[in-house]
């Protein structure tokens, strides 16, 4: 494996170089200097690169947070392979194509003695940091794509490319990160690593469900699917375990946790329940009528009345997040 790495390697560098692939070649000779350095180290470097819409900077810098690398406001099909040698090579001449501006590379580094337990536990820290912004933030940040490789050009083990989804909805919430976003993102996610830890006798729990589902709803660009993730979610985070009557205690327990003077009870109340009609429909396979469904989801206290039906959808949608989102916050506080 490393010889064939090297020969590619070398036949590449050449190429860029304009010079004949020899052993008295300078391209050839560094190539094997890089061969002999990666070898000599400990432990593998890998990187990982998520090419995430709706995420930038304040001041369109580059920023360093919460042991991550944003990078605002660039196309990832041509800065991955600066960052990952080997990373063109992930994309099989077909590059993914993603146009939800504004779009962020968030990058993130690591060392250890397995390349692909190492890439795996870098991607980790990206999930963790885009559950925060989501939970913290109402962020619609959405992963596009990701590219995990060693950072040097001789390694056997490749760049690997991953594609999550093809957009999150039609309701956009940027997120433009500062450095004062790192301590409570930090903070936030230590509570999550606690919170989420199974005991050895639970086979999975509500809280760890509720956050599953929600998660979920960002990896679809259906509206059905993300409806069904994020109504599951919220039994997770509110009901409890008692199995009488789940959508009254549903709707009682998210709307006293959750009214504030701009989101009264009465509201979270009722769209709960308007939400919660067209679930049981979906879950059940039943049907609805469009004039039903147009009349149903407008009576939403968030949906804009003169919206045309596709955007209607993705308000319902960002409705019943966000009830989520501060539905896991608040069962996380108590």
């Amino acid at each position: 494996h490393w010889t064939y790495s090297l020969h590619e390697a070398a036949s590449a560098n050449c190429c860029i170089r304009g010079e004949d692939l020899s052993s008295s070649s300078h391209a050839v000779v560094e190539t094997i200097a890089e061969l002999i350095t990666v070898l000599s180290e400990p432990e593998a470097h890998v990187l990982v690169c998520r090419a995430v819409p709706h995420l930038t900077t304040a001041d369109g810098q580059e920023l360093s947070i919460c042991d991550l690398e944003i990078l605002p406001d660039v196309d990832g099909r041509e800065r991955i392979p600066r960052l990952i040698p080997l990373g063109a090579s992930a994309f099989n001449r077909e590059p993914p194509f993603v146009f939800d501006p504004p779009e962020a590379l968030v990058v993130a580094r690591g060392h250890g003695p397995d390349p692909y337990r190492t890439a795996s536990e870098a991607s980790a820290r990206i999930d963790s940091f885009l559950l925060a912004i989501h939970l913290l933030y109402a962020s619609t940040a959405w992963t596009a794509y990701e590219v995990q490789g060693p950072a040097s050009l001789v390694d056997p083990t490749g760049a690997r490319l991953t594609t999550a989804s093809r957009g999150s909805g039609n309701v956009r919430r940027t997120l433009r990160l500062a450095p004062e976003h790192g301590s409570p993102i930090d903070a936030l996610s230590a509570m999550l690593s606690v919170a989420l830890d199974v005991p050895d006798e639970m086979m999975f729990t509500s809280f760890g469900m509720a956050i599953s589902r929600f998660t979920e709803s960002y990896l679809s660009d259906k509206w059905d699917a993300q409806l069904l993730s994020l109504t599951t979610a919220l039994e997770g985070a509110v009901s409890g375990t008692d199995t009488i009557d789940v959508l009254l205690r549903l709707k009682t327990r998210a709307a006293a946790l959750l009214s504030e003077p701009d989101d009264p009870a009465s509201a979270i109340f009722e769209d709960i329940s308007k939400i919660y009609d067209l679930r049981s429909s979906l879950a059940h396979g039943g049907s609805y009528k469009v004039a039903r469904f147009t009349r149903s989801v407008h009576q939403i206290s968030t949906v804009p009345e003169a919206a045309p039906l596709g955007v209607v959808v993705g308000h319902v949608i960002d409705r019943l997040r966000d009830i989520v989102r501060r539905s896991i916050l608040a069962r996380l506080s108590l």
